[in-house]
């Protein structure tokens, strides 16, 4: 396996096991962003990213005006983290729907039947993750390396083209 079949198959699997991410879109007022938490369903056979969003919603008008979106997913926990940038569209795909949809989604919508919700797609163009160390530990290696003269491993970054 390649070091890019690798790194963009971690990006993925880092996408599914984080779930939500903050979506960033235009908000149309200027350069103004809006960010908000949403659960991802990520789908890298489709090399898409899922969400079920509201019909009625902010999300839907800008990304209509603006299909630039960014996705940042955070495991603060694990010291994970992944940003895609991509492209965003809004469609009414009632199969897609119902395979996303979860009880979970009850706190939003009536049921998976619900003619409110629609699915916002971002298909990727790139990403970039950061795997690295607890806070402790990554001060300890820089201050290591600080006195040694060193370079402190601090974890692992990389771009991914999606």
């Amino acid at each position: 396996m390649s070091d890019m079949q690798s790194d963009t198959e971690k990006v993925w699997r880092l996408m599914s096991e984080i779930e939500i991410a903050m979506i960033v879109t235009h908000s149309g007022n200027g350069d103004n962003l809006r960010s908000r938490p949403m659960r991802a369903y990520p789908d890298a056979e489709a090399n898409t990213i899922y969400f079920l969003s509201d019909a009625g919603s902010r999300k839907d008008e800008e990304v209509e005006a603006n299909a630039n979106a960014c996705l940042a997913f955070a495991d603060t926990r694990n010291h994970k983290y992944v940003s895609v940038t991509g492209h965003a569209r809004i469609t009414n795909d009632r199969d897609k729907i119902r395979q996303l949809w979860t009880p979970a989604d009850k706190a939003f919508f009536k049921d998976e039947n619900d003619p409110t919700i629609r699915v916002l797609q971002v298909e990727p163009a790139s990403a970039q993750y950061w795997e690295g160390a607890s806070m402790a530990l990554t001060l300890v290696k820089k201050m290591a390396a600080r006195i040694t003269g060193g370079e402190s491993d601090v974890g692992r970054q990389k771009h991914v083209a999606l």
